[in-house]
């Protein structure tokens, strides 16, 4: 049975201490991830085939990595109870709650979530999962075993008389365990060897066990471990041990084996074809608490002294997370390939995580004295534009969708976007170039009427058309209309678009009355954008695929199409969504929430230095600025004009948009002077009055 470091308490404790990060971005969908995890302290940690659980010590559950079955959505758990243990196969999970119930989720296939349920009176104390068979050790010394069985690895032996298990690991196709008389036996395949346990030295133990998918490990009492098994990979060449150290935990993985030592450290070896076997080095100070592999994975995660959640090898699903960013240092921008993702930081550099089978996710250094100042994500390449103006290409390049066009002179690139399998980029003189794939004449670029530019690029990867934004406000679709992405919808008098997105056979469309629209493939209904709220607008939009996104003025992301079952994720506490992009997952990021501010000045026969304002406004909400006079230095009916001064906040297009009066900011930092004699607003609080007395001005 796993134990819980005590150290989890001080360090969980302390964590309520750490600032809010700066940003955050979050996936869901085929993929999760969430990069406000490398700040949370965990109690233990599980490793699936290309997913990871980590359980906190108030009983909840983080899940990142593949999640194309589900295998990351744990249910809450009910009041009053939470999760003790998890265990993660190759495509389910399995998770045992504080009153005793075992919660499986992801692939059944092999009749994983058929749990066997113990006797009366006998409770799960313990959790293990190989490929697609769980264990589960009773509280009576008894083992349950259900999921895949052709190979006998749910077919548990019978016990000597007054013998119990104690321990049982599960690989992945055969189970060991370790009986409380000290004996370990195994059952399920042998066809490696990995159930022929060698004997031990005379006055030496086994105290705990692992399994990978071929291979075993043991730990004994001398602080030694035994290994046995397929070792085609090195995974049983166990390295020796400095001089007074010991080894105090085992683990395994499909191929290779990873162990902590009594120095603190953690050492691995076998297959490193990910870097599976290359432990991360620890901070000062720190120690390996858990070191966790499964029989199925091709990486691995530890939890450090301090509670932090550390991941290495394969990523390819961001089974590893979003890679950590230096402290202080804020992600300002994102893109979603299909199976990967991008996101730039504030310095420049560019993260790159999941799928990296064409190189999309090896971002080229920049040239010296630039830095990466916009992303674009295509199927399976990537696309960064330079400081300097020029862009550049990497990942697949079989429809030369890498390549560059060459940039006339005195021009530089001022937008990109990527397509499935080809790339389009806006130039200084509004002219867009578009190269890769022509299947359909997708890189044929529509040219614009006379007197017309090009103003933004449809976000997103169309399969076989692409889209830009023009500046009397209307899109242009050129490519494939076989499912009628050329229909763009008709505008109402005095309205444009404004924001444009592609997704695989469909388009969606912000309008400047803060409407969405669709066309194209709607066989999802990933067209048909969802009703807002009174009072609320959408301030943004992405698609990929089936699947459509957009942000609305209160802060809030809504999903629908092929996504529209992923379920959004709650906003992280104290932030606000900021941008969003959609692959075969979806992805958002997220700005700390900066208070509104709000200046307020009168003019009149007195100065106006003694005003004092309160109030702040909210995105989607009624603006009330109070206004007091404790000085008592304003004549009544003195205030004659109102000045509303507005940034926009992180995130939005705009500053503070006014029904009936205007816009403050209007894209950047800007002020509106309202004629308090004018309509669209009310006074409360009655005339303007002595010391004390408020006046509240109010535009809904």
């Amino acid at each position: 049975m796993r134990s819980l470091p005590a150290a989890f308490a001080l360090a969980l404790a302390a964590d309520t201490e750490r600032g809010l990060a700066q940003s955050a971005v979050v996936g869901w969908g085929k993929q999760r991830f969430d990069s406000e995890l490398h700040a949370q302290a965990f109690a233990q940690v599980s490793v699936g085939g290309a997913h990871t659980l980590a359980l906190r010590a108030d009983g909840t559950v983080a899940a990142f990595g593949a999640n194309e079955l589900g295998q990351c959505i744990l249910p809450a758990a009910p009041a009053g109870t939470g999760y003790v243990d998890v265990a993660c196969g190759r495509f389910h999970s399995a998770a045992l709650r504080s009153d005793g119930n075992v919660i499986v989720v992801g692939d059944n296939a092999f009749a994983q979530k058929l749990v066997q349920i113990p006797p009366l009176g006998v409770a799960y104390v313990d959790l293990r999962a190989g490929a697609y068979h769980t264990l589960g050790l009773r509280s009576d010394g008894m083992l349950g075993a259900w999921g895949a069985n052709s190979s006998g690895q749910c077919n548990v032996l019978p016990l000597p008389a007054g013998v119990t298990y104690v321990e049982a690991v599960a690989g992945w196709d055969f189970t060991l365990a370790r009986r409380s008389d000290g004996v370990v036996v195994g059952w399920g395949s042998n066809a490696h060897g990995q159930l022929t346990v060698p004997p031990l030295p005379a006055g030496v133990a086994y105290t705990a066990l692992a399994a990978g998918a071929y291979h075993a490990l043991a730990l004994r009492s001398d602080g030694q471990i035994a290994s046995w098994g397929n070792n085609n990979k090195g995974q049983l060449a166990v390295p020796p041990l400095p001089a007074g150290v010991a080894y105090i935990s085992v683990s395994a993985g499909t191929m290779f084996s990873a162990a902590r030592r009594s120095d603190g450290t953690a050492v691995g070896w076998g297959e490193n074809l990910h870097g599976q076997s290359s432990v991360p080095a620890l901070p000062a100070g720190l120690t390996y608490a858990a070191l966790e592999a499964g029989a199925s994975s091709e990486h691995a995660a530890a939890l450090r002294s301090d509670g932090a959640l550390v991941a290495w090898g394969l990523n390819s699903t961001s089974q590893c997370n979003v890679p950590a960013s230096p402290a202080g240092t804020a992600l300002v921008a994102i893109a979603a390939g299909v199976r990967h993702t991008l996101a730039l930081r504030a310095d420049g550099a560019v993260l790159a995580w999941g799928e990296n089978a064409y190189g999309q996710c090896t971002v080229p250094p920049p040239p010296a004295g630039t830095a990466y100042v916009e992303l674009a994500a295509g199927d399976r390449h990537s696309v960064g534009r330079l400081s300097d103006g020029s862009v550049v290409a990497w990942g697949s390049n079989a429809s030369g969708q890498c390549n560059v066009l060459p940039l006339p002179a005195g021009l530089s690139y001022v937008g990109i976007a990527a397509g499935s399998d080809h790339t389009f980029a806006r130039r200084s003189d509004g002219s867009v170039v578009a190269w890769g794939w022509n299947f359909a004449g997708q890189t044929n670029v529509a040219p614009p009427p006379a007197g017309v530019a090009y103003v933004g690029l449809a976000k997103g990867a169309g399969l076989f058309h692409s889209a830009a934004l023009r500046s009397d406000g209307k899109v242009a679709v050129w490519g494939a209309s076989s499912s009628g992405q050329w229909s763009v919808p008709p505008l109402p008098a005095g309205v444009t678009y404004t924001k444009v997105a592609s997704g695989g056979l469909h388009l969606i469309a912000l309008r400047s009355d803060g409407a969405v629209v669709g066309w194209g493939d709607n066989s999802l209904s990933q067209c048909n954008a969802p009703q807002l709220p009174a009072g609320l607008a959408y301030v943004d939009v992405a698609a990929g695929g089936a699947s459509s996104l957009a942000r609305r003025s209160d802060g809030s992301i809504v999903a629908w199409g092929g996504l529209a079952s992923a379920g959004v994720p709650a906003t992280p506490v104290g932030m606000v969504a900021a941008e969003i992009a959609v692959g075969e997952h979806a992805v958002a990021r997220y700005d700390a929430a900066v208070p509104a501010s709000v200046t307020a000045f009168g003019c009149g026969l007195n100065p106006l230095g003694s005003l004092v304002v309160a109030g702040t406004p909210t995105l989607g909400a009624a603006l009330s600025i109070a206004l007091d006079n404790p000085l008592a230095t304003q004549a009544p009916g003195s205030l004659a004009l109102l000045a509303v001064r507005s940034a926009p906040a992180p995130g939005y297009p705009c500053g503070l948009a006014i029904p009936g009066l205007g816009m403050a900011g209007g894209g950047a930092a800007g002020e509106l002077l309202v004629d308090l004699s004018s309509g669209g607003f009310t006074l409360g609080g009655g005339a303007w009055a002595g010391a004390g007395t408020p006046v509240v001005w109010n535009a809904a």
